[in-house]
């Protein structure tokens, strides 16, 4: 009977080790930084918000790579359906991080056309007379 027990764990533990596991790669990130508005935010302002995009987009870029890296052995045990909202899951973490950084680009252009208007109204910019 014991020789019977530890052939069973033996078999157990080779098992264990010959599967492929998928890695665990979390949930994206449940934080969303806010983009300032560029009519009324200072230039520090969106220096903040860059850096907070850019610890973001570092962070869900890295989640992304995790899902890619293992989409392969995850699909192996999906059901065709399950692979679809899975490609769903991740094409829509993409498509936020997009709009996100997009987002920021606007507000920054924005920012800088405030910026150079206020500039030529207070006479630093030379006219074109």
């Amino acid at each position: 009977m014991k020789f019977l027990k530890i052939i069973g764990i033996i078999g157990l533990a080779l098992m264990a080790s010959t599967t492929t596991l998928a890695k665990d790669c979390g949930f994206s990130p449940d934080y969303y930084p806010i983009l300032p508005d560029a009519i009324t935010s200072t230039r520090v302002d969106l220096r903040v918000a860059v850096q907070a995009v850019r610890a973001f987009g570092e962070v869900t870029n890295a989640h992304l790579n995790c899902l890619d890296e293992s989409r392969a052995e995850v699909f192996l045990n999906m059901s065709k359906e399950q692979q679809s909202r899975w490609l769903e899951d991740y094409n829509k973490i993409v498509e936020d991080l997009t709009n996100l950084e997009e987002g920021l680009n606007v507000q920054i252009r924005e920012f800088n056309a405030k910026s150079v208007a206020k500039k030529s109204t207070d006479g630093n910019l030379p006219s074109n007379n």
